[in-house]
C-alpha cells in the first residue's frame, strides 16, 4: 500500500486530469448570430415591460371590481405591483408599474385631483414607489446576478472531468459529481449520504481514515494523498487526491476533495520496478564481472561474477573506491577513461 499522506505547498484544490481537456462552459449569446441575438433581447424586453403593464392591470381590475377593498388597500396591493415589477424586471419596468399605478388608482382614470389631502397621498405614494423601485431593482439585479453565478459554478462541478467529492465531519457524501459519480460505476443519488470509506479498498481505508481526520484538524490547508479506490463492479483504481477543509459554519466543517485517476501511472511504476529486480536478478547471477560506479568513481553495484574474480564479497566493496581494483600505476589513465565515456554515454568501448 502507497501510504503518501503529505501537505501541499499550494492552496490550489482543483486538478485536471492529464488526459483529459476542460474548457470553461462558453456563453451562448456570445456564439448567437446577430439577429437571433436581438430577437432575444427583443423578447427580454416585451415581457419586463408586460410584467409591469400585468401587474399593474391587477391594480385596475380590483379597483373596478372591488370598489370597497380599493378605497381601504389598493395602494398596498400596487406597491407590491411595484416591488415585483422593478425585482424581476428591473428600474425600468419598476418605474412604468409607478406610473399606471399612480393613474389608475387616484382618481381613477386621470391624475386630476379634487383636494389636496389627494395630492399629499398621491405624492407620498409615488415617493414611497420610487424608493421601492430603487431597492428592488438592486436586490433584484444582485439576486439574478448571484443566481447566474450559481448556475455557472454548477454547471462547471457537474461538466469538468475530475472526480469531486464534499464530505462532511462524519464521512459522509454529501455530493459528488456526475463524472466522478461515472468513475467509479454509480449513479450521483446512490453515493450521496453513503461514507465516503466505502469507495476505497479495505486495507486502504484506516489510513485514509486518519488523512480525513488530520485534514479536518488543519482547516484551509490543502492535504494530498494517494489510495486505492474501488470501482461498482470491483475494478480497483488508484486516486490521487487533493484535500482542504472548509468551514460553512461556527461548528460545520466539510472536506472538499479533488480526485485524479493514476491507475495508469502506478501500472508504468510496478511495471518499472519489476523490470528493475528482473534486471537486477540477470546480472546478480551472471558469471561475468559487472561493476557499476556513481559520479565519484565509487562502486554501487558489484555482482556475484565480480566477487569471484575480485575476492571482494559486495559488503566490503560497495561504496570503495574503483581504484581499489586497479593495479598501481594505472589509476590515472583509467581514471581519465571513465571521465571520457561519461561524457559520451551512448558510445560504446572496450577499456585496457
Amino acid at each position: 500500500m502507497d501510504d503518501a499522506g503529505s501537505a501541499a505547498g499550494a492552496s490550489l484544490i482543483i486538478r485536471l486530469s492529464k488526459r483529459s481537456e476542460f474548457r470553461y462552459p462558453s456563453s451562448s449569446r456570445s456564439t448567437m448570430p446577430a439577429g437571433e441575438r436581438s430577437a432575444v433581447q427583443m423578447r427580454s424586453l416585451f415581457l419586463r415591460y408586460g410584467l409591469a403593464i400585468g401587474l399593474s392591470s391587477v391594480v385596475l381590475l380590483v379597483t373596478v371590481l372591488a370598489p370597497q377593498f380599493a378605497r381601504e388597500g389598493v395602494y398596498i396591493l400596487a406597491l407590491a405591483a411595484i416591488v415585483c415589477a422593478a425585482w424581476y424586471g428591473g428600474r425600468g419596468p419598476g418605474w412604468l408599474a409607478t406610473l399606471v399605478s399612480a393613474f389608475l388608482i387616484h382618481p381613477i382614470g386621470t391624475f386630476w385631483v379634487v383636494s389636496w389631502e389627494e395630492v399629499f397621498v398621491l405624492t407620498v405614494f409615488v415617493v414611497v414607489a420610487i424608493m421601492l423601485v430603487e431597492f428592488s431593482e438592486t436586490r433584484g439585479r444582485d439576486h439574478r446576478a448571484l443566481q447566474a453565478s450559481e448556475e455557472r459554478w454548477k454547471a462547471v462541478f457537474e461538466n469538468t472531468p475530475t472526480m469531486y467529492f464534499m464530505v462532511d465531519q462524519s464521512g459522509i457524501i454529501l455530493s459528488v459529481n456526475p463524472f466522478g459519480a461515472e468513475q467509479l460505476g454509480y449513479r450521483v443519488e446512490e453515493l450521496v449520504g453513503t461514507p465516503v470509506l466505502d469507495v476505497f479498498h479495505e486495507a486502504d481505508r484506516e489510513a485514509v481514515q486518519r488523512h480525513v481526520s488530520t485534514c479536518l484538524t488543519h482547516v484551509g490547508q490543502p492535504m494530498m494523498w494517494e489510495f486505492r479506490k474501488v470501482r461498482k463492479d470491483g475494478r480497483i483504481i488508484w486516486v490521487r487526491e487533493t484535500a482542504k477543509t472548509v468551514r460553512f459554519a461556527e461548528s460545520e466543517r466539510v472536506v472538499l476533495v479533488a480526485c485524479e485517476d493514476i491507475t495508469e501511472r502506478k501500472q508504468a511504476e510496478e511495471a518499472a520496478r519489476a523490470a528493475k529486480v528482473r534486471f537486477e536478478g540477470i546480472l546478480e547471477i551472471a558469471q561475468d564481472a559487472i561493476i557499476s560506479v556513481d559520479s565519484n568513481q565509487r562502486i554501487i553495484l558489484f555482482n556475484q561474477g565480480a566477487e569471484k574474480v575480485f575476492g571482494y564479497t559486495q559488503a566490503e566493496i560497495i561504496g570503495r573506491p574503483l581504484d581499489l581494483l586497479l593495479p598501481q600505476g594505472v589509476e590515472d589513465v583509467h581514471r581519465k577513461h571513465i571521465e571520457d565515456f561519461a561524457r559520451s554515454p551512448d558510445v560504446p568501448r572496450t577499456m585496457g
